[in-house]
């Protein structure tokens, strides 16, 4: 629901908190309280954040675009470009590996236990699988639930990961 106070999205700061479950909200001075700048017009509820879009993804191969800004920063680099957000549950305890060799740009990975809380970050690459692409190995406990950011250096294009378990 939206009410009649309109707001200019280019006016907000595009600036993100945290709040105590781990969900990132933007907040918008513009609006009132519980409220959100949605399209120019202030809306009820709270916004959307950069990982309400993540994806379940399972071992195997994915394929995608990335396009657009990112809004979550990686701890291992200083750009942020366009990204993916996966979720990804360890069917397994393991050694898992995820490998974005074959990416059209060069690639960061970073993997963190609440998506929206960059100090829940368990791992950084940008660019250890060589030729400017990323690769991590992570240990998981069976039924661990981490998210895994696929980012940019500000370039969009076509994206590989591959997750498998180490043997």
């Amino acid at each position: 629901i939206t009410s009649a106070r309109a707001c200019d999205p280019a006016e907000l700061a595009n600036v993100y908190s945290v709040d105590s479950c781990g969900r990132a909200f933007r907040v918008d001075e513009a609006c009132e309280a519980e409220q959100h700048c949605d399209e120019g017009l202030c809306a009820r509820g709270p916004p959307p954040t950069p990982c309400d879009g993540a994806v379940d993804a399972a071992p195997g191969r994915l394929e995608g675009n990335l396009m657009g800004a990112g809004a979550l920063q990686p701890s291992c680099s200083e750009d942020v470009g366009a990204e993916h957000i996966l979720r990804f549950q360890a069917p397994q305890a393991g050694d898992w590996i995820f490998d974005a060799s074959g990416s059209a740009f060069d690639s960061i990975l970073h993997v963190r236990t609440v998506c929206a809380d960059a100090g829940s970050e368990l791992a950084c690459d940008d660019d250890s699988a060589g030729a400017l692409q990323a690769r991590l190995e992570l240990a998981l406990e069976q039924g661990d639930e981490v998210y895994v950011i696929l980012d940019s250096h500000g370039r969009a294009g076509d994206w590989v990961l591959e997750i498998s378990r180490s043997e």
